[in-house]
């Protein structure tokens, strides 16, 4: 991969793309370029030149979170989303998977901010950590971008000019790349180029050998004595073999924060404590009345939504009565609006948008879930689909209905005249492949599993029909329900729901793996 990375733009669009166009004739193509630090600006002209096409965006660009209240008006979504073609804000925090393997991880944000903008938080480099943590064979990250540098940063190496190490840099930024080790490290705000020479992410002779980190702080866009475009070439650490990956370069260093129990500990407790809930379903499982149902979601669990959700499950307006089982990750509850009694939902327990955001453990669970509903009602004739539309969806919710098997072979031939007639591009997605692979952070998608195992996918754009999977298995060559097309002109009673409730976990209560 060839990459470009600048500082912060402040709104001077005209000077970076067309900077940017002139390195890519020279040394390009690059595949992408990344902005850290603050991206927008008071004058909002230049910006409303890059909507109308005055100014040429050639590259993918993708950015960091607003620093300043007044910027996030540029954000029609702060948790990530496509701003215009071509450019995609990132989101708060994160880690995603590119399609050449490269792992990336982001931070927008700010401690101590003192400019009422986004700040950094604890809890989200926990569930950065988190994410990471699932995967066993977890390494490091290609690469870390954060908005703020790092604390301590300089220690066991030279200080730029016009740098003070003791009034700047965060520690929860320190604290995530001690935890994350990238093999490269963007910031900026700090107005200031410095390339810091390459650290260990071990200690010698007590540790395995490890690769070294490579921090590089840029300038702001358009600084005339400090570098703001670094380019630069990368071999995804996926790609290469463990020996070329953990060669220590002459001049590597110690880490500059191994050794700082300020930074190693930064927003821990000074006890180890769980946050434990506990959720009752308010039912009683099985025929001998067995002790209510609970289960505890500890302190793993994704940050809270911004407002009252209807389905996080710590949540007051969470219904409760439609619950059918709990898992440690994913909860599982009847349809509200159903289009057949069986009709029901997987959600995860705490507030997360979508599946390419979950933890190996709740995708993991979330199998589960499905190879239990196949089983349960397998003995009926029926089969089941299973689609997620993350689009205009704040909490993530797959859909999950049983069709006759006899309607089985109609479904692709469903999908594809519907997508066809309302201007949907649905694609197969290849085997072995997973979402993340295959969309950029923020990008809203709508994702379809068939009972035959094949897997497609939309890259939702500014408008797509949001009963699209409703509407297709609603219809008269599916199930035949179409007056039920809209889950809002269907809503029972409480004690209707409740009823359809209960004769569902009883029918799934044998299959059920969280007894």
């Amino acid at each position: 991969m060839k990459i470009l990375v600048c500082g912060d733009a402040e709104g001077n669009f005209k000077t970076l793309f067309q900077r940017v166009s002139k390195v890519s004739n020279a040394t390009g193509p690059y595949d992408a370029l990344f902005c850290v630090g603050e991206f927008f600006g008071e004058d909002r002209s230049q910006w409303d030149d890059l909507r109308s096409g005055n100014i040429k965006i050639t590259i993918p660009t993708y950015i960091l979170g607003p620093l300043k209240a007044e910027m996030k008006t540029f954000f029609p979504d702060i948790k990530g989303c496509e701003l215009m073609k071509n450019m995609i804000y990132l989101g708060d925090s994160g880690v995603f998977t590119g399609a050449s393997g490269e792992k990336i991880a982001y931070m927008s944000g700010l401690e101590n901010n003192h400019y009422g903008g986004l700040s950094l938080a604890y809890d989200s480099i926990k569930a950065i950590e988190v994410l990471l943590g699932g995967d066993a064979g977890f390494r490091g990250v290609d690469i870390l971008f954060t908005s703020q540098w790092p604390k301590s940063i300089t220690n066991f190496a030279s200080v730029p000019p016009g740098f003070e190490p003791e009034a700047s840099g965060s520690p929860l930024v320190s604290r995530l790349a001690l935890k994350v080790k990238p093999r490269y490290h963007f910031a900026g705000v700090e107005d200031i180029f410095y390339q810091r020479l390459p650290y260990r992410n071990h200690r010698v002779l007590a540790e395995s050998q490890k690769h070294v980190t490579r921090f590089i702080g840029v300038a702001k866009v358009g600084n005339k004595s400090q570098k703001w475009l670094y380019a630069f070439n990368l071999t995804p650490m996926c790609k290469m073999d463990n020996s070329t990956l953990v060669e220590q370069p002459t001049d590597a260093t110690e880490s500059p924060y191994i050794n700082d129990e300020k930074i190693v500990n930064v927003g821990l407790p000074t006890k180890p404590e769980l946050n434990q809930f506990f959720y009752d379903t308010n039912y009683q499982p099985g025929e001998a009345g067995q002790q209510k149902k609970k289960r505890k979601y500890e302190e793993n669990r994704p940050p809270g939504p911004p407002s009252p959700c209807w389905f996080c499950l710590s949540s007051p307006d969470v219904d409760k009565h439609l619950i059918i089982s709990i898992g440690e990750h994913v909860y599982l509850a009847l349809a509200k609006g159903f289009l057949v009694p069986e009709h029901c939902l997987i959600l995860p327990i705490g507030h997360v948008q979508s599946e390419r955001s979950l933890p190996s453990e709740a995708l993991d669970e979330i199998k589960k879930y499905q190879k239990a509903l196949l089983k349960c009602f397998e003995r009926e004739g029926k089969c089941m689909v299973f689609y997620e539309r993350s689009f205009k969806s704040p909490h993530m919710q797959i859909q999950c209905c049983p069709v006759p098997k006899v309607s089985a072979t109609r479904l692709c031939e469903a999908f594809m005249d519907s997508a066809e007639d309302q201007d949907v591009r649905l694609e197969k997605i290849p085997e072995n492949s997973e979402i993340d692979q295959l969309i950029q952070p923020g990008q809203p998608y709508f994702h379809l599993q068939l009972p035959n195992g094949d897997r497609y996918l939309s890259r939702v754009q500014k408008k797509f029909p949001l009963q699209f999977g409703r509407d297709v298995l609603a219809s008269r060559s599916v199930l035949n329900v179409p007056g039920r097309s809209d889950w809002k002109n269907c809503k029972d009673t409480k004690e209707e729901e409740e009823k359809t409730a209960k004769k569902f976990r009883e029918k799934f209560e044998a299959y059920d793996f969280t007894l």
